[in-house]
């Protein structure tokens, strides 16, 4: 087999040491509110032990990194301190993120962002006494012997809710909480969905925020926390409500029911959508159509209804939105936006499966626990935010040592753009670990 080289790409390749580099100017930028500068120092090493080992367990972090010590444990013992430290607090972390989202939202200065609101589900169903363990669904593929009820199983785990702003195609967070309900401090899923709605408005202050939410957001209090203020939302029907639906013939309210209303309403609009399950794509046909509703149960509440069969699937999508639909095209572009939300699981499913691997977590403490969670969900947007802002060069050989070269965003993409950057962390903190050694060896037993 011959091999042909490649003069003058070889030097403009990005080594472990620049991406060393990069990660540490993005831990930086995160760790502006933490007490001192050994503490930023390090929440890079953190950062850089996560991205190494695709791991959250701080024995593997701390496995090979840059800190040259004569006791193996010592990288170990550093960052579990960093975690247990009572001056590093859930806060600052959370608000640096969060500063680091606004920074990117004032380059932007877009006229409305999107923001992704959703829960996740972090499962150990292996635990059995961590504190603050609490009893979540777990949503299993479907089984032919048994039917659509018996789909949802029981685990033990821990529920979160997160916000993510979509600024420059980059998920960037607005806010990331992990609960249990079995803690004190709980009150209820819908005060958790307000804190998130209340510092997502605070983190884009000056800004109008358009929420865009699935299914078990569709509550009367919700929506009216996220229109207030002259936001906007986007949310996904789920309860059959008594509504009075806007006659534009004889310019009256006429009342009647979300089912009634679906079934009567006229659909003029028609297009071909493409949608991808189980890593097959499959095109469908697509017929919308929009009204103005008023909510009774939400004291009248004035929103726009849209519905939208598509043909793959048994059931229609129902959206609430207030966002004024002038005509056809506006309901038709709000579809869009609504059909792109599921770009954002991708970041999701990377944090919890064959990626970092979250649920991995092996601390006891629920305020330390919190902290890794805050380190984990900053490494996967360091990670979105390579794959967006790299050069083409990079990309193609981070992937390249990733196994393949693929520039999907799903199982394939950013899976192979952490393994190819692990590579080549791992290839440099090696290097540094074998000179260090061998400078120790050479000393104590001089020729």
């Amino acid at each position: 087999m011959s091999i042909v080289p490649h003069f003058g790409v070889s030097d403009k390749l990005p080594t472990g040491e620049d991406m060393v580099t990069v990660i540490t100017d993005y831990a930086q930028q995160l760790a502006r509110y933490l007490p001192d500068a050994r503490l930023r120092r390090v929440l890079s090493k953190a950062l850089c032990g996560i991205l190494t080992h695709r791991s959250p367990v701080i024995a593997r972090m701390a496995s090979v990194c840059s800190t040259p010590s004569d006791e193996p444990e010592a990288p170990a013992k550093q960052l579990r301190r960093f975690f247990a430290n009572k001056r590093v607090t859930t806060r600052d972390l959370w608000k640096g993120i969060y500063q680091h989202t606004r920074s990117l939202v004032d380059v932007e200065q877009p006229t409305v962002v999107s923001v992704v609101i959703d829960g996740v589900n972090l499962e150990k169903p292996y635990a059995r006494k961590m504190p603050g363990l609490s009893t979540i669904k777990k949503f299993s593929a479907a089984n032919r012997y048994h039917d659509a009820q018996h789909k949802t199983e029981l685990t033990r785990g821990f529920p979160a809710l997160a916000t993510v702003a979509l600024v420059q195609g980059l998920p960037a967070l607005t806010f990331a909480h992990l609960f249990s309900y079995v803690d004190d401090r709980f009150r209820s899923v819908k005060r958790e969905m307000r804190r998130a709605i209340l510092t997502t408005k605070v983190v884009l202050c000056g800004y109008r925020v358009r929420f865009l939410g699935d299914r078990e957001f569709d509550d009367d209090h919700v929506l009216l926390w996220m229109a207030d203020g002259g936001n906007q939302f986007l949310v996904r029907a789920y309860h059959h409500r008594v509504i009075e639906a806007y006659d534009e013939a004889t310019a009256t309210w006429r009342r009647t029911s979300m089912q009634e209303c679906a079934e009567t309403l006229s659909l003029p609009a028609r297009f071909s959508a493409t949608f991808t399950h189980a890593r097959k794509k499959r095109t469908a046909l697509v017929r919308l159509g929009y009204c103005r509703i008023r909510i009774v149960s939400a004291n009248n509440f004035a929103c726009w209804f849209i519905v939208a069969p598509a043909s793959l699937f048994k059931k229609p999508l129902w959206l609430l939105t207030n966002v004024a639909l002038p005509d056809l095209d506006a309901a038709v572009s709000l579809w869009w936006q609504y059909r792109d939300r599921p770009k954002v699981e991708d970041l999701f499913r990377l944090l919890q499966e064959r990626g970092l691997d979250i649920e991995d977590i092996r601390l006891r403490a629920q305020d330390r626990i919190e902290k890794l969670m805050a380190v984990v969900w900053s490494a996967a947007q360091f990670l979105w935010q390579l794959s967006l802002t790299a050069s083409t060069a990079m990309q193609r050989w981070l992937r390249r040592l990733g196994g393949k070269e693929d520039k999907a965003r799903g199982s394939d993409g950013l899976y192979l753009l952490l393994y190819g950057l692990s590579v080549a962390l791992l290839e440099y903190f090696v290097c540094l670990l074998r000179q260090y050694c061998e400078k120790t060896w050479l000393d104590a037993n001089p020729p």
